[in-house]
């Protein structure tokens, strides 16, 4: 509050009622501001529990991400970029492949599947990890995999590469944009380094693009393969920011 002498005041004197009136006023805007900004973030008891990453995979604004991420949830919130957009809600699972079918009434961009394993082994995951702050932004992870094991039939394969925790449920995209399979867990180091005596490299498991798709299939989920329109690779990354959401959890 700016103060002056009482010489240099312009305008009149307010009487007792009237100022009191006025202070009353302050006071109930202030309350008001308050509430408006209390409103517009989660207050310290409705804070997430648990946090994952899904993607959009249908223009019905179906996710797909990680069981483990959704299981036990009394609530699911979807957030983009630091903003809300909505609840989730539990359509089916599979515990055993640890996958999960999310509904929403997001729509957007969608992801679009492999149609063919990938000519290298170089991927890019796209999530929200939590490092330090829960993150409220996506980042990228660069990744590789043997091309062998992206070509193979088998439902899961190993990646190269550092992820975190809350990159469950991320697509790993490979050169061309497409999705290749999703982060499901990362390599137990310390448990390898105390069986073996050496440390292996930083990286985790995916489950591969057939299965995924496969299980989308038995729900009635038509999902987009091939490429995606866009040619270069900040495009591609710009893209799947897009269909790319953050999931938090509350148990």
């Amino acid at each position: 509050m700016l103060r002056v002498q009482r010489w240099q005041c312009e305008g009149r004197v307010l009487t007792p009622e009237e100022a009191r009136d006025r202070r009353e006023a302050i006071r109930d805007s202030r309350i008001e501001r308050l509430r408006r900004a209390d409103s517009a973030n989660d207050r310290p008891e409705e804070r997430p529990t648990g946090i994952g990453t899904g993607f959009r995979v249908d223009a019905d604004g179906h996710l797909l991400t990680n069981h483990h991420v959704v299981e036990g949830c009394r609530r699911l919130r979807l957030r983009q970029e630091g903003r809300i957009l909505g609840d989730a809600e539990l359509v089916a699972g599979r515990p055993d492949l640890d996958v999960a079918l999310l509904s929403s009434e997001v729509s957007g961009p969608v992801a679009r599947f492999a149609d063919s394993p990938p000519p290298a082994g170089r991927l890019t995951a796209v999530g929200y990890p939590v490092s330090g702050a829960a993150r409220v932004e996506s980042a990228t992870a660069r990744l590789a995999a043997d091309p062998g094991d992206l070509a193979g039939a088998e439902a899961v394969f190993r990646f190269r590469g550092d992820l975190k925790p809350g990159n469950s449920g991320s697509p790993l995209l490979d050169g061309r944009g497409r999705v290749v399979g999703m982060a499901t867990a990362e390599r137990d180091r310390v448990k390898a380094y105390a069986r073996t005596g050496e440390l292996p490299p930083a990286g985790g498991i995916a489950i591969g693009a057939e299965p995924l798709i496969a299980f989308l299939s038995a729900r009635g989920i038509a999902v987009s393969v091939g490429d995606p329109p866009e040619a270069d690779e900040a495009a591609v990354l710009a893209r799947a920011r897009r269909y790319v959401v953050r999931i938090d959890c509350w148990r």
